[in-house]
């Protein structure tokens, strides 16, 4: 997603916080003059590389040194002025790449972000010493769907950009999951399936994530020995990088799918079915069995042939999967893994995703028809030495008694399906963190977790928890905010602050609860047509959680910049994401109109309305043209580089197109009002005009000659007459090509809607 558009600067995130250090570093009275670097201390050697990647100008005046880890295993960091240069310390190699990016934002005024880099070209010393230590040992990030929702058809030139972001941002733990249905293939094979079969189990790249957590199979072309071979080497280059900079790789372990028929070629196994949200799923081996270590164990062997060794694994066998039957027992099953996790590495960790309760019989040990993710029979019998809860929303810790004693982290998840609305309530963030760090309750708290279902959306989200992980004191976000748009657009502009003070206040204002959802509000835009319709993708909020008049305010001031900030791209990328937020909140005031004008038999009136809701999408297409962050033409071309004939390309290119569209199979789910289709709802220039208008035009027209007769059918029985999946899947298999490159200008964009709505 992003990766596919890494070749142009889509933003830059200021990440200054705090009026203290930036007071103390702004106004640096020299500057280096070295022509060469001085010599770095040992064991600097990959950061020095790093250095050069992101602000080779600066290199020669920066001097790198590690120093003695705490007695309290807390990583800090340094910089000062040294011998006429900038001396950077690090008790880590991850500590000392976040220590050039505190130079460049809080010395230079700089930024580093993950979509771009604004360097000064000028190194100064720093006025004063700025010092910056992490109370929390693990910052970890990544959830299994970012391999799906953004990463799946990344190059190593993205992955490389990544990982430096990574460091510079302070994380020391990451999952990743690139190249591993290499090791499935051969285990595979070793347990009695041919090349072919093996293959046709293993699903395509942008569906992966969902078969290592033990949720899907089968769905769509099988992958090539060419494109496996190639992602396992990407994936061996991305685990040695990670090696070299200090971020502890985490690979997925075995969560105990195995085709249908694996039973029948190896006897006595024991599989148990799996009903799963997107329909039927693989079955499970039963982990408390011979058969899932005998699996597993060879697994692993074969992780560890093509990465090398890697100490950390996440397994979660306790997932999203309703199984009709249970299965040996809790304790029997945590036994049985983490006898194979030491068998694969004697320093192993298992990480298990942390969930709210769901659905299921899995344990008898568990009440009712409901079950604990991950089940405390699991953490009472396990070596908690070696366990690591990540609590995904952060929510769920408060109600298991800290995980009873056994290590975990506290999730921040801001998106389902790496939706863009704009959504992050980041003065709960600074004040819920911290406290929960420093509650009597909150039992082995070891860090913090950035686990959003997707990235390349909410930049400022990641920027703001990026450096949440890095404060021992409070943070005030208004401050925070005002550095951050100051440093973002290299002026400290009235009508820009006080946009953005607006938007903080609004979309990353707090998040009340009123939907029970996680996220924001999508685009109704996005929806399946329906008169009715409060959301477009599942496990979403029905309401704005802020007036969108408010919003629509701040906006209007963010253009009013225009004039004096248009030449600066990350202004022009924010007005594209707020202007496109104010157009589909105009939707959900149109769309209630719409229904009003139906049920009262208004045919002119719904015409009228219904032009005016088409409108928004053509808007809303022209705006998003404009900005190659908002292309599908990218992730379409990212999928089908990994080809190697036309064929492969066709399947890639399903692959990256249904993820966002049907998902997977027609079949329905087990659970009430849970529709997997459009999950990943996106607002892209090319999906807004390509898919999502043509679906609402031909619905609105359909109910418009209903009005035209005496007895007009009900909404019900139009909608009906659509196969919405069907129209999906075609959508999915056509390769009719869309632009990858940006077309007009964002700013002419967005006054053309300032004139639309002002007049409509």
């Amino acid at each position: 997603m992003r990766g596919s558009r890494g070749r142009v600067a889509l933003l830059v995130v200021a990440l200054t916080v705090g009026t203290a250090d930036v007071a103390r570093a702004a106004t640096p009275e020299r500057a280096c003059t070295a022509t060469r670097a001085a010599g770095d201390g040992p064991g600097t050697a990959a950061v020095r590389a790093a250095v050069r990647r992101m602000v080779p100008r600066l290199a020669s005046c920066l001097t790198l040194r590690l120093t003695p880890a705490r007695a309290d295993g807390l990583d800090a960091l340094s910089v000062r002025a040294s011998r006429g240069r900038v001396l950077l310390r690090g008790s880590s190699r991850v500590a000392l790449v976040r220590a050039v990016r505190v130079y460049v934002e809080d010395v230079l005024r700089g930024e580093l972000s993950r979509e771009a880099r604004r360097v000064p070209s000028r190194a100064l010393l720093p006025r004063r010493p700025l010092r910056r230590t992490s109370p929390y040992r693990v910052r970890y990030t990544n959830n299994f769907t970012v391999a799906g929702y953004t990463t799946p058809y990344w190059s190593w030139a993205e992955w490389e950009r990544e990982l430096d972001h990574l460091a510079y941002s302070g994380i020391n733990a990451a999952l990743v999951m690139v190249g591993q249905e290499l090791a499935y293939y051969r285990t595979l094979r070793e347990f009695g399936y041919d090349d072919r079969e093996a293959r046709d189990w293993l699903v395509l790249p942008a569906h992966q994530p969902w078969q290592w957590l033990g949720n899907h199979m089968e769905f769509g072309p099988a992958p090539s020995m060419s494109l496996m071979e190639r992602r396992a080497e990407l994936g061996r280059r991305i685990v040695r990088r990670m090696h070299e900079l200090g971020i502890d790789p985490v690979i997925p372990g075995f969560a105990g799918t195995v085709p249908w028929d694996y039973v029948v070629r190896n006897p006595g196994s024991v599989a148990i079915p799996q009903i799963y949200l997107a329909g039927p799923s693989a079955p499970m081996l039963d982990p408390s069995t011979p058969g899932y270590a005998a699996f597993a164990s060879r697994l692993y062997v074969h992780q560890n042939e093509l990465f090398g060794r890697i100490d950390s694994r996440t397994v979660n066998v306790f997932h999203e999967e309703s199984t009709p039957i249970a299965l040996g027992g809790a304790a029997a099953v945590a036994r049985t893994i983490e006898r194979t996790l030491r068998d694969a590495s004697p320093d192993y960790r298992w990480y298990l995703e942390g969930w709210k309760t769901v659905p299921g019989l899995v344990f008898p040990e568990q009440r009712g028809d409901l079950f604990e993710t991950p089940p405390q029979a699991v953490l009472d019998v396990a070596d908690r030495s070696r366990l690591m809860v990540v609590d995904l929303t952060g929510e769920a810790w408060k109600h298991r008694d800290g995980y009873g004693g056994a290590p975990w982290l506290r999730g921040v998840l801001t998106n389902f399906g790496g939706r863009r609305p704009l959504y992050g309530p980041l003065t709960q963030y600074a004040e819920q963190i911290p406290r929960t760090a420093a509650d009597p309750a909150r039992g082995a708290f070891s860090g913090v977790a950035i686990t959003p279902e997707g990235f390349d959306t909410n930049p400022v989200v990641w920027s703001f928890l990026a450096d949440l992980a890095w404060r021992e004191g409070p943070v005030d976000a208004g401050a925070w905010m005002r550095a951050r748009v100051r440093n973002r657009y290299g002026r400290d502009d009235p009508d820009a602050q006080a946009a953005w003070a607006t938007i903080l206040r609004t979309a990353y204002g707090r998040d009340n609860g009123q939907s029970g959802a996680y996220g924001g509000a999508d685009s109704l835009l996005n929806a399946r047509p329906s008169l009715t319709a409060v959301r477009s993708g599942s496990a979403a909020p029905n309401v704005l959680q802020y007036d969108p008049a408010e919003l629509e305010g701040a906006w209007r001031r963010l253009l009013a910049a225009a004039p004096r900030l248009a030449r600066t791209a990350t202004y022009r990328y924010d007005l594209v994401d707020v202007t496109r937020q104010v157009l589909a909140n105009r939707a959900r005031v149109l769309l209630p109109r719409l229904n009003a004008a139906y049920a009262a038999r208004d045919r002119a009136a719904f015409d009228r309305l219904s032009a005016a809701y088409l409108e928004l999408f053509d808007l809303q297409e022209r705006l998003l043209a404009t900005s190659d962050g908002f292309l599908l033409g990218p992730w379409i071309a990212a999928a089908r580089s990994w080809a190697e004939s036309d064929a492969e390309a066709a399947d890639l290119e399903f692959d990256a197109r249904s993820i966002l569209t049907i998902w997977a199979q027609r079949a329905g789910s087990v659970f009430d009002n849970v529709r997997i289709d459009d999950y990943a709802n996106r607002d892209w220039a090319g999906m807004t005009g390509g898919y999502y208008r043509p679906r609402w035009a031909a619905y609105l027209q359909a109910l418009s000659a209903e009005l035209a007769k005496p007895l007009p059918a009900d909404q019900a029985t139009v909608t009906s007459r659509f196969d919405w999946w069907a129209i999906g899947e075609r959508f999915s298999r056509d390769r009719t090509a869309f632009p990858t490159r940006p077309q007009g200008d964002p700013v002419a964009a967005a006054r053309a809607v300032e004139r639309a709505l002002r007049t409509g």
